[in-house]
């Protein structure tokens, strides 16, 4: 999807009408409109304000005027990851963690898949550091009704599109965190139990997601939300699309 020419300026008057009553995020959109550009937008997404929040939302509730509201951030933000991607020294595999809660209906899914595929339905944001992943998912599972897991993803850094957030994210102690870009495709490969309520599932990354027929369990990881899709209307699903 081509973004308008005045995309950015309809977004941030659309942006004044919602938050009319909110001084600190009316400052904050002021200094998007002054400041951005397109390779700020991932210090923009790390930032704690209404750019990452109504675009989580967007994705977790299929929010479609939204998505495309933001689509010149989307394609941005994809962008970037890609540009600093390229830079990257891809000769090592490497392992990163996302730690998070899941419904007990959803992680039967997950079971039922096993050896599927899966793909975060974000800009997944995960870390080196598995004890930090674990904190997450231990403090969610003491959620009622939530199962706590930890993804450890093994990936080809010459396959994945990626970037390391140190020194590019709003906050600079973050220096143990990856960003992959949106629907990124995994298979599901081992699921094992740690302990009571917590478990771990091991994904890799796939080179199949345009082959046809296979299905993708579609998983948002910032609201637990999981459905099935065949891949040749994944993308379709959200109405973005990258070159």
């Amino acid at each position: 999807m081509e973004c308008e020419p005045n995309s950015k300026l309809d977004f941030i008057n659309f942006c004044h009408s919602r938050y009319q009553h909110n001084p600190y995020q009316l400052d904050i959109i002021r200094e998007f409109k002054n400041d951005y550009k397109q390779s700020s937008a991932i210090w923009w997404y790390t930032r704690e304000c209404f750019i990452s929040s109504m675009l989580n939302k967007a994705f977790r509730i299929h929010d479609i005027d939204i998505l495309i509201k933001m689509n010149f951030f989307i394609q941005n933000l994809h962008q970037e990851i890609k540009r600093l991607h390229s830079k990257l020294n891809k000769q090592n595999h490497l392992t990163v963690y996302r730690g998070q809660g899941i419904t007990e209906e959803e992680f039967q899914k997950i079971l039922d898949n096993s050896n599927g595929f899966i793909s975060f339905n974000n800009f997944l944001i995960t870390t080196t550091d598995k004890n930090v992943s674990l904190v997450y998912a231990c403090s969610a599972r003491d959620n009622h009704g939530l199962v706590g897991i930890i993804f450890q993803i093994n990936i080809d850094q010459s396959q994945a599109i990626f970037t390391p957030l140190d020194k590019i994210d709003y906050y600079s102690e973050s220096t143990k965190e990856i960003l992959f870009t949106i629907n990124t495709i995994f298979r599901i490969h081992n699921i094992h139990q740690i302990e009571n309520g917590l478990w771990e599932i091991q994904l890799t990354l796939t080179a199949d997601s345009n082959s046809p027929g296979i299905c993708i369990l579609v998983i948002i990881a910032c609201s637990c939300s999981i459905s099935f899709l065949p891949s040749n209307s994944f993308c379709i699903s959200l109405l973005i699309f990258f070159n």
